[in-house]
């Protein structure tokens, strides 16, 4: 880029030193396809007149595509054979293994609640009668259909 700028007599430092500031702000935009932790540097050379440049202090702008948040990880679950008869398998992803479950029914009265016992629970379903239920485990839910 170049800019001119005619006739901005500022005074020399020696005469005036805070008068003889002076500073220039502007934006470009970015090229769309640049990744994560791209870096960019800019260093300016100005002229006054016939002189040799000034040459400014090198600036390093790195691309942060984040949005400032952190990302929630929502915890996962799943429920195997989905329709159930007797035993329902209960697969946790990242759920503390401690973690207790809790199963409604379709009208969310409670049926039944227990303890993980690792990463994959047995649970027995035989009990129940044929409907839609929900298990949930650490924030998370999933239906599942016991039939006859």
């Amino acid at each position: 880029m170049k800019f001119r700028f005619d006739n901005i007599h500022l005074p020399d430092s020696l005469s005036n030193e805070p008068q003889s500031h002076g500073y220039f702000i502007y934006e470009v935009q970015q090229f769309p396809n640049l990744t994560q932790a791209t870096q960019i540097r800019n260093t300016a050379y100005i002229y006054f007149d016939f002189n040799p440049p000034i040459v400014t202090n090198t600036v390093l702008n790195t691309i942060d595509l984040s949005i400032g948040i952190p990302e929630i990880q929502k915890p996962s679950i799943s429920v195997f054979p989905n329709p159930v008869s007797n035993e329902l398998t209960l697969s946790v992803g990242n759920i503390p293994v401690d973690s207790k479950y809790q199963i409604l029914n379709i009208l969310g009265e409670e049926e039944a609640t227990g303890k993980l016992s690792g990463k994959t629970t047995k649970v027995n379903t035989s009990g129940f009668k044929a409907g839609i239920y929900v298990m949930r485990v650490g924030g998370s839910a999933v239906k599942f259909v016991v039939g006859r």
